[in-house]
């Protein structure tokens, strides 16, 4: 049976796009059909991947990362000129011209204060440049943060990965064992019924099947635990069958490369100095503050009747400000 699609549309990309969807669709119908019978096999590298991709911890600390880098923008803003303005209106009553008469408040006057001033840091004995690569090293320090954690979710799913194997292993062993018990069972009852076996027999064997069945219920319980705890780390996945993860010698290196590899790669040893070197640029951030602080201030303000009937009153000023914590 062969079956045709006819679709037009106005639209040049809405078939495209109608025969992709349907196409998907579809492949994801038969896979999980085909999936649901006969699982796909799963090498370990994939599952780990899958743990990087989407395990919640990882992204957590990936987010840390870029926190970390916003951090140092944030520190960086030390250098740049801060701006301030402030305005503020209303009305007087404080008239001079109204000054002894009857009315001594005299008519209200509109009146407006405008003020900006801009600063500029000019020296404050190297705090800004310390914090800013302390900052830095804690980037360093999340990175490797993030290293310690993708390695502890590798660990994890490798254990639950080898787990989950042989789990289904056990399963499937349990399974045929039951077939086998099952089998002779079927022959000993035979027998018996033609009389040429005991029931004490029969009995025995019946009881040895119910304790294969038993067995076999206990697998399934353990692979299905060894399932939730790798899907915990990966995700859902598909109904799969573990493949037997490649062995690895560990006699085939010396010790030495084992402890220089240590020294080279222990992202927690690293960790460790990452963060002593920014204890150490917090360090000379605080005796920065020893020295006085340097910074230009440019001022203009504008006013109108301010303190009276004066008009408009403008001004500017440039000045170096000198601050000096005793």
């Amino acid at each position: 049976m062969v079956i045709r699609f006819y679709l037009r549309s106005s639209a040049p990309g809405l078939t495209y796009r109608v025969m992709r969807c349907l196409l998907w669709g579809g492949t994801l119908l038969f896979s999980g059909t085909a999936w649901a019978s006969n699982p796909m096999p799963l090498s370990m590298e994939t599952a780990a991947l899958f743990a990087l991709h989407k395990n919640p911890d990882v992204m957590i600390a990936l987010e840390k990362n870029k926190q970390a880098d916003f951090a140092v923008t944030e520190a960086r803003s030390s250098y740049y000129p801060q701006i301030s303005a402030t305005f503020k209106a209303g009305q007087e009553y404080n008239d001079p011209s109204a000054a002894g008469t009857l009315d001594p408040l005299g008519q209200p006057s509109q009146s407006y204060d405008a003020k900006v001033i801009v600063t500029q840091l000019l020296f404050d004995g190297f705090v800004t440049d310390s914090e800013v690569e302390r900052r830095k090293q804690l980037v360093q320090s999340a990175d490797l943060q993030a290293r310690i954690t993708m390695e502890k979710i590798l660990y994890d799913t490798i254990g639950a990965y080898v787990d989950v194997w042989r789990a289904q292993r056990a399963q499937s062993e349990a399974g045929r064992f039951v077939d086998v018990v099952t089998g002779i069972a079927n022959k000993i009852k035979l027998m018996a019924a033609a009389g040429a076996e005991s029931k004490t027999k029969k009995e025995y064997v019946d009881s040895r099947l119910a304790a294969a069945k038993s067995t076999k219920n206990s697998t399934e319980a353990d692979l299905a635990k060894a399932l939730s705890e790798l899907e915990s780390l990966t995700g859902v996945l598909p109904p799969f069958e573990a493949q037997r993860p490649e062995q690895f010698d560990p006699t085939a290196r010396q010790m030495d490369a084992y402890f220089s590899l240590a020294r080279q790669e222990n992202a927690g040893m690293q960790l460790n100095q990452s963060d002593r070197a920014a204890l150490e640029r917090q360090e000379e951030g605080q005796s920065g503050k020893y020295f006085p602080s340097l910074s230009l201030q440019l001022e203009a303000k504008q006013s109108q009747d301010v303190g009276g009937r004066v008009g408009r009153v403008r001004g500017a000023s440039a000045m170096v400000v000198m601050n000096y914590n005793i």
